[in-house]
């Protein structure tokens, strides 16, 4: 099962195409997640365990061997997912979109329009936030409160193997100061005559420490060349 999804619209404004896929294995209940572009190189995966990795592939790493850190360690942060709320769910993953972020380029060669679930942006919110949840096994319903959705339903609805349902549901809201912050960082870090149109393979990605077991990704329009 797999999943595309990006913020904005094919051909205006918007943000890079992400990937939200199970285990090959349809006995494991793994789910991982990666800007499309980079899958080969990065993902972040949500293990059956309850262990959350943002990690280099092994792939990556084998091309790399001989190249600092990434030789000796894929991870880049390692963590356990939350407890279950008392509404039976857990928070396990958030990507941030900022309207301010978006771009316009081109598709790219190997992907059709179609494959992807575009979600508009608002133009009365600062941000459209992917959420990533698990629901506790066996519970067939759960109830979404003060949520602004973007989309008609979830991007992605999975049965697994234990039980659990994996969601993926979009919504609008307002980015806090601290990740304002962080975007200005980011757009201050590209030099003078650094091209920069945006381009989906290296498209900085501000990643948080987890608090509270939820991991965060915001992504920026800047390269992450200059990070």
């Amino acid at each position: 099962m797999k999943a595309r999804f990006a913020v904005g619209t094919p051909t205006g404004p918007r943000s890079s195409v992400w990937t939200v896929w199970c285990h090959t294995n349809r006995a494991k209940a793994d789910v991982f997640l990666a800007p499309r572009a980079m899958a080969g190189a990065l993902k972040i995966s949500f293990h059956q365990s309850g262990e959350n990795r943002d990690a280099f592939t092994r792939e990556y790493q084998l091309q790399h061997a001989n190249e600092g850190p990434v030789a000796s360690n894929r991870a880049r942060a390692v963590w356990h997912r939350a407890e279950y709320s008392e509404g039976g769910v857990s928070r396990l993953y958030q990507v941030c979109f900022p309207h301010s972020e978006l771009r316009t380029w081109t598709l790219e060669d190997d992907l059709v329009s179609g494959d992807v679930r575009w979600i508009p942006a608002s133009a009365h919110r600062d941000a459209t936030f992917v959420e990533f949840l698990l629901t506790q096994p066996g519970r067939d319903e759960i109830e979404f409160r003060h949520l602004e959705a973007a989309t008609d339903g979830p991007l992605a609805h999975w049965y697994l193997p234990t039980g659990e349902n994996f969601l993926v549901v979009p919504r609008y809201g307002d980015l806090d100061q601290v990740a304002k912050q962080h975007i200005a960082v980011a757009a201050n870090r590209v030099p003078d005559g650094v091209d920069r149109t945006p381009v989906p393979s290296i498209r900085l990605n501000l990643t948080m420490e987890p608090v509270k077991g939820l991991g965060v990704t915001v992504e920026t329009a800047w390269p992450c060349t200059v990070g």
